[in-house]
């Protein structure tokens, strides 16, 4: 008997201390597995979804009535400028409804406030839509979506309560049959423990399943319920719950995208530079000085035309060669002089003189005086400088009575409407074929560009791509640092979706967003490639016919 006894009271020791770890480790699990389930599927407020190949219809019941939101159910947009009517199988009426906001409607005499499950029929008509979707609206107790919504099953917890209190009533009937005389002595043993350590068990379990139950009881139940069903959330697995009310907020767009074949595009850097067939440069031939031609020397911004004079440059030399000019043009002045007087001496001889002795002397002559003005043109020379194309002065470096050096840049000109535009293109995309160019301006604008060529020879590891740009008056500045976009031959199946449509988690993986049910978004991990500045190709698998976000995408990360 004392065998047996003392077996027992070990085995309720355990099943006492198993009790007091587990009772509110599970009730725990069980809280947190309720306020889980509760998000996943908020059913305090009454709401029905139907939907069809063209229609999405997401309503909710407040103070009994009955007001919806009515989208495109490939585009997410609210559909503005239609005729609802919905009828009421167990009122046996069609009502009218009122249009309160863009794609919001409300049935304002009819009232669903008496549990019941309703049968609706929608009949939307607009000029290009004549539909008829019904759906099923389910109102029922408070007490009922309350239970439903927060009140989970305890079978560990309460199993857990069982066993200590069959622990407790165990060790109670092996001291209460014990001898009397032996009571005290037991008491006082160590064997005494397990009954104290069965009670305080029992009472510290049973203190947390009266504070789980008084958590429950406690708080605001419709309140909390109603919160979780109208507040945008984020689930573990990175899917989000979005009321309609949000996504009309926020702008919420999506497309149904069919696969094809399409041409993939790369996107490259380039710079805006001058067509060099029309641009040129004004420079001095020598130093000198500068004069102004007219009233006004050319400007910034002024359209010249060619062969346009705009300045003169006076020629100045340096003294030692300004004094050798001087001597020499003395010495021919001389020369020049004595020829003329030999000449008329001869032309005084002409009969006694030989023709031939009269010409040479006239020759010296001819030739003395052409030397002498050469010279002494050049003590004076100004030099005339001309537009070498018609543009705009794009720049002007020159002011009245400038000296400037021989070679100077003095003028650059240009014209605008002949710009070339030039790429760099890395490895990985130097042999691939141009088809199209395109330089990308902004969102909605971009230019036209004509391939040229490309260089052979590498410029800082890349391949210099050179364009025309295909507008007149472009845009476009000197210098501009551009995005030049390319498509090429190469061709790849998958999904041609908006650039917005990408976008990166958390974690740095490009992703996209489905919207796979009326207020539920999924992100998925893609792999796509680049068609041009506004378009991506999805190149990875996506779930056939789905509805994929295309605008706002990057909002859906922000919730939490």
């Amino acid at each position: 008997m004392s065998y047996i006894a003392n077996l027992l009271r070990i085995i309720a020791i355990f099943v006492g201390i198993f009790c007091f770890i587990f009772t509110p480790m599970t009730i725990a699990q069980e809280t947190q597995g309720a306020n889980s389930s509760l998000v996943m599927s908020p059913q305090s407020t009454p709401k029905i979804i139907t939907q069809n190949a063209n229609v999405e219809i997401v309503g909710l019941v407040e103070e009994g009535h009955l007001w919806f939101y009515l989208d495109d159910y490939a585009t997410n947009q609210p559909l503005k400028g239609s005729d609802l009517e919905v009828r009421v199988e167990a009122f046996g009426k069609t009502y009218p409804t009122k249009q309160i906001g863009i794609g919001v409607y409300m049935v304002q005499e009819a009232t669903f406030a008496v549990p019941h499950q309703y049968k609706l029929f929608f009949i939307i008509k607009s000029h290009h839509l004549d539909e008829r979707i019904q759906g099923l609206l389910n109102v029922r107790k408070v007490q009922e979506a309350q239970k439903d919504a927060l009140i989970p099953e305890q079978p560990w917890g309460n199993t857990a309560v069982y066993l200590l209190i069959f622990s407790v009533i165990v060790l109670l009937l092996l001291t209460q049959f014990t001898k009397p005389g032996k009571i005290a002595r037991k008491l006082r043993k160590p064997s005494a423990g397990p009954l104290s350590i069965a009670f305080l068990a029992l009472m510290l379990s049973v203190g947390h399943v009266v504070a789980h139950s008084e958590h429950e009881e406690g708080g605001d139940v419709e309140s909390f319920s109603g919160a979780i069903a109208d507040k945008p959330k984020a689930f573990p697995d990175g899917s989000v719950y979005l009321p309609k009310s949000s996504q009309h907020l926020i702008g919420i767009q999506t497309r149904i995208v069919k696969p094809g074949i399409v041409k993939i595009g790369v996107k490259l850097s380039g710079h805006v530079q001058a067509n060099p067939n029309y641009a040129g440069r004004v420079q001095a031939a020598q130093a000198g000085r500068v004069d102004v031609v007219g009233k006004t020397l050319p400007h910034v911004g002024e359209w010249v035309e060619q062969n346009q004079l705009l300045i003169r440059i006076s020629s100045i030399a340096a003294r030692f060669e300004q004094g050798n000019q001087q001597a020499q043009l003395a010495t021919l002045e001389n020369a020049l002089q004595l020829s003329r007087a030999r000449l008329a001496r001869l032309k005084k001889l002409s009969g006694a003189v030989p023709k031939k002795t009269i010409d040479e002397a006239a020759s010296e002559v001819k030739s003395l005086k052409g030397r002498y003005d050469a010279v002494s043109q050049s003590l004076v020379l100004r030099e005339s400088l001309y537009a070498p194309i018609s543009g705009f002065i794009t720049k002007a470096t020159v002011l009245p009575g400038q000296i400037v050096e021989a070679r100077e840049i003095l003028f650059e000109i240009m014209n605008p409407e002949r710009l070339q535009v030039e790429a760099l293109a890395y490895e990985g995309f130097q042999s691939l074929q141009i088809e199209q160019a395109e330089v990308v301006v902004d969102e909605n604008n971009s230019i036209p560009l004509i391939s040229l060529g490309k260089g052979t020879v590498l410029r800082g590891h890349a391949l210099p791509l050179l364009f025309d740009v295909d507008m007149k008056k472009p845009p476009l500045s000197v210098g501009q640092v551009v995005n030049v976009v390319i498509t090429t031959s190469k061709k790849v199946r998958g999904l041609q979706i908006p650039s917005d449509s990408l976008v990166k988690n958390r974690l740095g993986k490009d992703i996209i967003w489905l919207h796979t049910g009326a207020e539920l978004f999924e992100p998925i991990e893609v792999k796509w490639q680049t068609i041009d500045d506004e378009s991506i190709v999805i190149t990875s698998a996506v779930p056939e016919k789905s509805r994929i976000v295309t605008k706002h995408a990057s909002r859906l990360l922000q919730v939490r």
